[in-house]
């Protein structure tokens, strides 16, 4: 039992109080909920209204029922609980009716210890009893509802089953899918066996039921037949099963008869190829297809007929029909034998329709020959040309849907039947064909033979015969080799070639005659034997007398078809009798255009007549002439061509013909041309270059020395092309070069010479000067054309121009003085601010000189560390303490003394040297601050160090600033890094690049003289400074000029709006100190408080005013 006792409950009727008492007493003791009732109605009512799992029940009561009759009324309401029965007497009868009636268990009343033992064995017993009962009835309510799902499905499944008994192989069920499929109804189904279905043998059907009970095999392939007689193909998976204690097989049947249908008729297309493909006759070739379909239709016979030309049919297959009508068919012809085919269904086979032949003339024949019905279906070929028909013949009367069956496979057939019929024809007519072949290659009077892979001859012709002076028979069985030994390599390596790759080829060589060596010719082509073996036929053609005229016209014609050069062949009259491919490639003009024409139609027009009159006066008198001509081609175009003529004399030494002979040169000349341009010619923009220019300045001052007249030289330098091409790419800056030197041109004259040097230097030479004023005006006009912007590639580009100008003879009656002269004119043109020009002084070679002396003192100075580092002060407004300075390079001279860098700091830039000179700086700023950071006063105070256009150019800066400050071991948080505002203009893309980057390292970036290089709010706020400086010109003037001093004011609110702090540079009286701190300008820098002073000086400075 599963519960325990506080969970069974148990109902006592008993009449006697004291009893009742003591047994719910005892019941309760032993942990059972135990109620008690008097009588059977109290019980009956107690009963339906609760569940109990036990009823003890007393029999002999005073009022009511008895307890065997409460028990009886119990079992015949179908209330089926646990009973045990009470009585004090001893009735035998008693006891068994009780217990027929459903008692439990009978237990004779007492008081004492040994009834109260027995009454608790009796109540365990009953309870685990009840509860065996209680499963029992699960069990079996389960197993109905397990059985009731099963034959749901079974009947129900889409899929044919059956269950078989494999002792005797009786069909013991069947679902509906199976009696459908088989055409039984279910009660006859049962009275089935397997055999009835099966077309196995009992014995066969015995050996395949054991293979499925043993699960040795699982799929079977059996043919069934059905209810109506007609047998399906089908696929069985069977194995065993249990049912009600007995194990029977379960099948499940698929119908395959599709599937194996296809797989035979695939199988019999194989076969029926495979013979057509050997060659073999055709009657064994259709037997193959005949017997194929007879294996699909048990109760048919099959024919198949070929029709010929004239509408006769000859019976071709037909493996199974009687004798008599097959020996009539082959001898007299089936349509003399049967009107069958003359009637409907005969016709039925040419229009394709289907046959009736109930109503057929030659219905009487069909009786007498056994069969009742017939179905015909035409066959075609390739062509749709119908070539004979299908017959199948049925012994007993078919119906219409069988016959369409049987009609369908014939038509899955027909195409077949007709390849082979066709085939069949084909090879009639081959054998035909060959047989007219040999007929005729005998009477042909070239030698004509056959030979087998081996080289052996296998056939020939009587010419063939006749040139061996042999007989056919002693040809046929031999070689060539002995024939013709000295050619047996050569016959052996053609044959071989021949057999292997095919084709044909041609095998010349002498041959001894008894009239002496004959050279022959010997075709050979390979060909194919019926039987697949490949064979080689050859023709024997003797060109001994051709054959030295042949090699001299072969000589002479490959020349004049492979020669490169042209050529002409005229009469006497002018007249083309021929020409060679060369001359077409050349001329456009195919042979058929030319011949008979006047070659003059080449004309180009370029030669007068006194040309043409020169070169026959010449050609008459010399039979020869040579010379470069100009033509016309066909297309129009002209071309140089070197022309040599020569008269042809005939055999009385009087001329007959000309020949020209002629090569195009247009390339060569074209060549040298180009070569020439190369040379002189810069290839971007195809103006002169230096070599071209360099000789026409030369002719231009010899020409002007002669004429007592002047040379203007001008040297033209773009200003920002190198920033263009380094950030818009050098395709642009190709772009623009092309453009300026465009814009250049339309300013100058025809006479004049504009030239590219290189890079974006150009030069433009204005001879036959008579004005300088003219000068001015083209270098005027042409500055201004080149500041005008230059829309590439949907950019707008702004550059310009500065030009040096220097005047022959006046500055210089040397080539070389010249170009030296206007070179320094331009740099003094560049350092004016640019776009502007400058004619050559004097003065400037001095000032050359002494540029070029301060370069030679900074590269010394770089080397002998002269150059140092002072510190301007930065004070805060608010607190009025110092807290920043500014590094300011000085230059400690050996001879002038302690030099600004307003004196060096251009020649630097130009000259490359303020890279070093920033590398310097920064190393002592850092060094400095390093000493700094040891001092309680200066720990705090931030650098300012400039850079220069020439170091934000170099890739590396970043990454040799960070090395210069670990060297030092300084933080980039000490540092602000200073860029001017017109730097930062000329590449803003780049700029902010660079400067995010330098903010990302720790850097601060401040922006120098603020206010002088047009730059626009958006540019101050897309680059985020941290430190803004307003330039000193507005500063100087901020007293007396109304307009300086709105500015300032702007600038401070503008930059404190955009979070950016203002240092106002320049700031050296006490109006400019009130005023920019009235307006909450952040810091203050210049002579107000400090000149930039030494190291020392600054660290002293700094104690004094952040005391």
């Amino acid at each position: 039992m599963t519960q325990s006792e506080s969970d069974i409950s148990i109902l006592v009727v008993d009449d006697d109080p004291v009893m009742l008492k003591l047994v719910i007493h005892y019941l309760q003791q032993k942990n059972y909920q135990a109620f008690g009732v008097s009588n059977a109605d109290e019980a009956l009512a107690r009963l339906n209204e609760d569940n109990f799992d036990l009823l003890i029940l007393d029999h002999y009561m005073s009022t009511g029922m008895t307890g065997l009759e409460m028990l009886k009324k119990l079992r015949k309401d179908g209330i089926d609980m646990a009973v045990i029965m009470l009585t004090g007497a001893s009735d035998q009868d008693l006891v068994i009716e009780a217990m027929q009636s459903g008692a439990l268990d009978f237990i004779k009343k007492g008081k004492g210890k040994k009834f109260f033992n027995k009454l608790e064995r009796g109540v365990m017993r009953a309870l685990h009893v009840s509860h065996l009962k209680r499963q029992m009835t699960q069990t079996h309510a389960a197993l109905e509802e397990s059985e009731k799902r099963y034959r749901q499905l079974f009947l129900g499944s889409k899929a044919v089953l059956l269950i078989v008994d494999p002792e005797d192989g009786r069909v013991v069920d069947a679902n509906k899918a199976a009696c459908r499929f088989y055409g039984f109804g279910l009660k006859e189904f049962r009275t089935k066996k397997i055999s009835d279905i099966n077309t196995l043998s009992p014995e066969e059907i015995k050996v395949e039921m054991d293979l499925a009970q043993k699960e040795s095999r699982e799929h079977f392939y059996f043919k069934h037949r059905r209810a109506d007689g007609s047998v399906r193909y089908v696929e069985v998976h069977s194995g065993p099963i249990v049912m009600d204690d007995r194990t029977n097989l379960y099948s499940i049947v698929h119908d395959i008869t599709d599937r194996h249908r296809a797989e035979v008729f695939l199988a019999g297309q194989h076969k029926t190829l495979e013979k057509l493909a050997k060659q073999e006759p055709l009657g064994e070739v259709l037997d193959e297809l005949t017997q194929m379909l007879e294996e699909q239709h048990a109760n048919a016979h099959f024919a198949i007929f070929s029709v010929n030309k004239d509408g006769r049919y000859y019976l071709e297959s037909a493996p199974h029909l009687p004798e008599e009508f097959v020996l009539s068919a082959r001898t007299r012809g089936i349509d003399q034998y049967c009107s069958l085919l003359k009637g409907e269904c005969g016709l039925s086979g040419f229009k394709g329709v289907k046959a009736r032949c109930d109503t057929c003339q030659a219905r009487s024949w069909m009786e007498i020959s056994g069969i009742a019905d017939a179905v015909v279906q035409s066959i075609y070929s390739p062509t749709r040309e119908m070539i004979g028909f299908f017959c199948a013949f049925f012994p007993e009367k078919m119906s219409q849907s069988d016959k369409d069956i049987t009609l369908d496979y014939m038509k899955k057939n027909a195409s077949l039947a007709g390849i082979a019929i066709e085939h069949h024809k084909q090879v009639q007519a081959i054998n035909h064909q060959a047989q007219f072949l040999q007929t005729v290659i005998d009477a042909v009077p070239t030698p004509i033979y056959y030979e087998d892979r081996e080289g052996v001859y296998i056939g020939c012709n009587d010419a063939m015969a006749d040139f061996f002076e042999r007989s056919t028979e002693e040809i046929v069985g031999h070689q060539i080799n002995e024939f013709y030994p000295e050619g047996r390599d050569k016959f052996d390596e053609v044959n071989k070639t021949l057999l292997e790759k095919g084709g044909s080829t041609v095998v010349e060589g002498a041959m001894k005659r008894s009239d002496g060596d004959h050279h022959v010719m010997i075709h050979k082509a390979r060909f194919q034997e019926p039987d697949g073996t490949p064979g080689i036929v050859g023709a024997v053609i003797d060109v001994t007398e051709s054959k030295l005229t042949e090699k001299q016209l072969r000589l002479a014609q490959t020349v004049f078809d492979t020669t490169s050069e042209a050529i002409v062949v005229t009469n006497l009259e002018n007249r083309i009798q021929a020409v060679n491919p060369s001359f077409s490639h050349v001329t456009g003009y195919s042979e058929q255009e030319v011949l008979g024409k006047d070659p003059s139609f080449l004309s180009s027009g370029r030669h007068d007549e006194i040309f043409y009159q020169r070169m026959w006066q010449q050609l008459g008198a010399t039979g020869r002439w040579q010379g470069e001509i100009w033509n016309r081609r066909k297309n129009g175009d002209i071309y140089a061509e070197w022309l040599s003529i020569s008269a042809v004399l005939d055999a009385n030494k009087n001329v007959s013909q000309y020949v020209a002979v002629f090569s195009d040169i247009t390339k060569r000349k074209r060549a040298e041309e180009l070569i020439r341009h190369q040379a002189n010619y810069d290839a971007l923009t195809n103006l002169p270059n230096r070599t071209l220019f360099l000789d026409r300045l030369s002719r231009s001052m010899m020409r002007a020395k002669r004429q007592e007249t002047q040379v203007a030289l001008m040297f033209l330098d773009l200003d920002r092309f190198k920033w263009v091409n380094d950030t818009l790419g050098h395709n642009i800056g190709d772009v623009l070069l092309q453009e300026a030197a465009a814009r250049i041109l339309h300013y100058v004259r025809e006479t004049d010479t504009v030239a590219r040097l290189g890079g974006d230097e150009f030069t433009i030479v204005l001879p036959d000067l008579k004005h300088t004023q003219d000068v001015e005006k083209v270098a005027r006009k042409i500055l201004e054309v080149l500041s005008k912007p230059f829309q590439i590639s949907g950019q707008e580009i702004f550059v310009s121009g500065s030009v040096g100008i220097t005047i022959y003879p006046d500055d210089g009656k040397e080539l070389e003085l010249l170009l030296r002269n206007a070179d320094t004119a331009m740099y003094r043109a560049k350092e004016a601010g640019r776009n502007d020009f400058r004619f050559f002084t004097a003065e400037m070679n001095t000032e050359a000189h002494q540029q070029m002396i301060l370069e030679r003192d900074m590269r010394q100075g770089i080397e002998r560390d002269e150059f140092i580092v002072h510190y301007q002060p930065v004070v805060d407004l608010r607190t009025d303490k110092v807290v920043s300075c500014e590094a300011l390079v000085r230059w400690q001279h050996p001879r002038r003394g302690l030099i600004g860098p307003g004196f060096f700091i251009s020649i630097a830039e130009e000259t490359g040297l303020i890279n070093k000179i920033g590398e310097i700086v920064l190393r002592q700023v850092c060094n400095q601050i390093k000493i700094w950071q040891d001092d309680a006063v200066m720990q705090d105070v931030r650098v300012a160090v400039n850079l220069s256009p020439r170091q934000l150019q170099s890739e590396n800066l970043l990454n040799e600033f960070l090395q210069i400050l670990e060297e030092a071991g300084v933080s980039p948080n000490s540092l602000t890094l200073e860029v001017t505002e017109s730097l930062v203009m000329q590449d803003p893309e780049g700029a902010a690049k660079l400067l995010d980057d330098i903010r990302a390292m720790g850097f601060k970036v401040a922006l120098d003289d603020f206010g002088t290089g047009y730059s626009s709010l958006n540019y101050l706020k897309r680059f985020s400074f941290d430190v803004l400086k307003i330039d000193r010109t507005f500063i100087t003037d901020i007293e007396s000029d109304e307009g300086d001093a709105a500015l300032v004011e702007a600038i401070i609110v503008m930059a404190h709006k955009l979070g950016i702090h203002v240092v106002a540079e320049g700031v050296e009286t006490n109006p400019q100190h009130d005023f920019v701190s009235g307006q909450k300008c952040d810091f203050i820098q210049g002579f107000f408080y400090s000149q930039p002073l030494t190291p020392e000086a600054f660290m002293e400075f700094c104690e004094k005013h952040n005391a």
